[in-house]
């Protein structure tokens, strides 16, 4: 049997399917054509000589730490200017060899931060906060140790 309602139905959809696929096409036909008109008004505009004056750069900022303790293990990345990090180096030298007995050393992009502290016998407390990419997580940290081990962490900055 065939009513008359169903004839209507099948025509309703096929317009509906019809103007779906118009639309769909026109509006990746509008697109491209919008595209097309930008990229012809970009090359025909005329090009602009401004004098400009270069205040800073970054070259050779970063670095990577990898840690490693029993079951923890991790890396983080510091950024630091060079100058910065050949200070920080030299003043591990003088820490080492007692003429001053606090040390700190910054990040510059997410606020990491290490610092070292020894007392008259030589022994020293590390303590620091270091934040991964975009402050998602950090790791905090405390522990103690000797003089001993300063010349060959000072050689491993050097190598940096």
């Amino acid at each position: 049997m065939f009513y008359e309602s169903d004839a209507m139905f099948d025509t309703s959809f096929d317009i509906l399917v019809v103007l779906f696929f118009v639309c769909f096409f026109g509006v990746i036909g509008y697109v491209v054509v919008k595209g097309v008109v930008q990229w012809n008004r970009n090359s025909h505009s005329p090009l602009i000589n401004v004098p400009a004056t270069v205040i800073a750069k970054r070259a050779d900022v970063s670095s990577h730490r990898y840690a490693n303790a029993n079951d923890f293990s991790g890396l983080a990345d510091y950024e630091c200017e060079r100058s910065k990090w050949e200070q920080f180096v030299r003043q591990m030298e003088l820490f080492y060899q007692f003429k001053c007995d606090k040390l700190e050393f910054k990040d510059i992009s997410y606020g990491s931060k290490i610092s070292f502290e020894m007392d008259a016998c030589g022994h020293f407390a590390v303590k620091g906060k270091i934040y991964g990419v975009h402050m998602t997580h950090s790791l905090e940290f405390e522990f103690d140790a000797d003089q001993t081990v300063l010349p060959e962490f000072i050689n491993g900055l050097k190598k940096l």
